[in-house]
């Protein structure tokens, strides 16, 4: 079984150098041994581990980090108990919602200002109710507020349709479907994070840009981070919605192309999402890697040698792989975590500015734990083998907005209070029943991929 941590990249050995412990106290309300660990001074990942082993430092060492998630599929409310599969065997926690991904990414900026926040794909389509009802509009409003940088696009963008696809991005009102947009918000702007797509063809160019360019640090510590996103190629055979006018062209071709164009244009480091995922060895802890198989590998092997992290998604799986222990001329992590944002990726990358390379990765997944309450509002405890996250009040409250509206329009009653946690009792209304609390593992079946 593969470590969560990477450690020769780039022909040079770099370990993360020791955590500082009060990275948690700025979001968490609790951490018990399971999420402790080490990583780098500045603020290295959540819960991350690694024995430090002395070595040459690089040339102007800068430390970033990526926040990673996929498969969100509209769920921004809480959800209910879930199961994750761990070393330790299966533990419960009650996870996800929007407004506590949104003060985790808070804490991590608040201790590196080198932060980017990526989606891998599958943001929304095959959505929970209150984003389906709404068009979405609410996940796209819930990560402007979490702070997104960029979102792959994945086979459930376009569940509705390419204009619809391009409304939710650039903003407006204009009806596409039979459900009216604009219901709640009557200005609604679309994403402030850019799509991107690098392997779907419109015309002479891409639906949306195939990578962008991204100034972190300053000065001597700056560093140009690139990041390519990208779904997988049968995403026509995968979506309800209409891909006429689009060619979805192959990944690896696609990867390799963007690649060489950011190294061209002065990136120290390049990130890929994409849209397509590993498959796990059944029980596979969250953190391991049970296996490198599935559709992903075949495009890993044909990678460009200067990719440094992969993001994936679909198999709505978790794991963390270093790719380097297969194929040592490839020497990247690829990540994925659940669905339904139960979890996010913690990732921090270690740059050689001087040189422009790598030198160390390390990344651990994070399960979004919170303070739950029962019916009668007395707390449930929280599992000691998580941290636990509190509550965003601007996202609670923003997505409280459209809970409302939806009860006035009769749409769909939430079981969860979105600043709590605490089980409201509330009967699902108009045939749309909330998910009953599922293991990992049964997820890919419930939502679909």
């Amino acid at each position: 079984m593969m470590l969560a941590t990477r450690v020769s990249l780039r022909h040079t050995e770099i370990m993360p150098r020791p955590f500082l412990p009060a990275l948690l106290s700025l979001a968490l309300l609790s951490c018990g041994g399971g999420s402790s660990g080490s990583g780098s001074s500045g603020g290295g990942p959540i819960g991350g581990g690694g024995t430090p082993t002395p070595t040459p430092p690089a040339a102007n060492p800068v430390s970033i980090r990526i926040v990673g998630f996929n498969d969100l599929h509209g769920f921004i409310e809480p959800r209910g108990n879930i199961g994750f599969n761990t070393a330790s065997g299966v533990q419960q926690a009650y996870a996800g919602g929007a407004a506590y991904l949104a003060s985790a990414v808070a804490a991590i900026r608040a201790a590196n200002g080198n932060t980017l926040v990526i989606s891998a794909g599958d943001l929304f389509g095959a959505s929970a109710p209150l984003s389906d009802r709404f068009l979405e509009e609410p996940t796209i409003g819930a990560m402007n507020r979490v702070g997104l940088d960029f979102a792959a696009v994945g086979n459930h963008e376009f569940d509705r349709g390419v204009r619809e696809l391009e409304r939710l991005a650039s903003g407006g009102c204009t009806k596409y479907t039979s459900l009216i947009p604009c219901r709640v918000e009557s200005n609604f702007g679309g994403a402030n994070f850019q799509f991107l797509a690098a392997n779907v063809r419109q015309g002479t160019g891409t639906l949306f840009p195939a990578s962008a360019l991204r100034t972190l640090g300053s000065g001597a510590n700056a560093v140009q981070v690139g990041v390519i996103g990208l779904t997988l190629r049968s995403t026509p055979q995968a979506t309800s919605g209409s891909t006429s006018g689009l060619t979805f062209t192959d990944e690896a071709d696609a990867i390799n192309r963007e690649t060489r164009s950011l190294r061209s244009r002065g990136a120290d480091a390049v990130v890929v999402a994409i849209h397509q995922g590993l498959t796990q060895n059944a029980g596979s802890p969250i953190n391991g890697c049970g296996a490198i198989a599935g559709p992903l590998r075949t495009i890993l092997d044909q990678l460009d040698t200067g990719v440094d992290l992969v993001l994936s998604g679909h198999t709505h799986q978790a794991y963390i792989c270093d790719f380097g222990t297969v194929d040592a001329s490839r020497q990247f992590l690829v990540t994925s975590t659940t669905s339904a944002g139960a979890m996010f990726t913690d990732t921090e990358l270690t740059v050689d500015a001087a040189n422009s390379r790598v030198t160390a990765a390390n990344a651990r997944n994070v399960v979004l734990q919170r303070q739950a309450t029962d019916r009668a509002g007395n707390p449930i405890a929280t599992n000691p083998a998580f941290p636990v996250f509190t509550a965003d009040g601007g996202v609670a409250s923003y997505i409280q907005t459209y809970i409302d509206a939806a009860r006035s329009a009769n749409i769909y009653a939430d079981p969860y209070d979105i600043a709590t946690g605490q089980d409201r009792a509330a009967e699902p209304v108009a045939g749309h029943a909330h998910p009953a609390p599922v293991s990992v593992g049964t997820e890919v079946l419930e939502l679909g991929e």
